[in-house]
């Protein structure tokens, strides 16, 4: 169920792994408290806020944590196999965006 994730695709002849990484606060006092991001073709999508204050879904490096980040990686839970093809980013966009606003 748990385990670490590489960048690299994951690609099987069944479909791309859809993967859920966990992440805990860094905060003792934020027990139960929890940040995910999604990883689906090698991309790890999250929808957070930034120093900035704006808030939106963002893409970046699989498990990757910038520096001063409020989160450290748990675990990975591998939700399954995609079969969509790369080629409809805007569809994936939008149904991360809905999938993750109620995570």
């Amino acid at each position: 169920m748990g385990g670490n994730s590489s960048s690299e695709s994951k690609e099987t002849p069944e479909g791309e792994a859809v993967l859920l990484h966990v992440y805990d606060a860094v905060d003792p006092m934020s027990v139960f408290v929890y940040h995910t991001g999604l990883e689906v073709y090698g991309t790890e999508h999250t929808f957070a806020a930034t120093q900035t204050l704006s808030t939106g879904i963002y893409s970046q490096r699989p498990l990757y944590m910038p520096p001063g980040s409020e989160w450290k990686f748990k675990e990975t839970i591998t939700l399954g196999l995609s079969q969509a093809p790369i080629i409809y980013p805007l569809s994936l966009s939008l149904s991360l965006t809905l999938l993750l606003c109620y995570s």
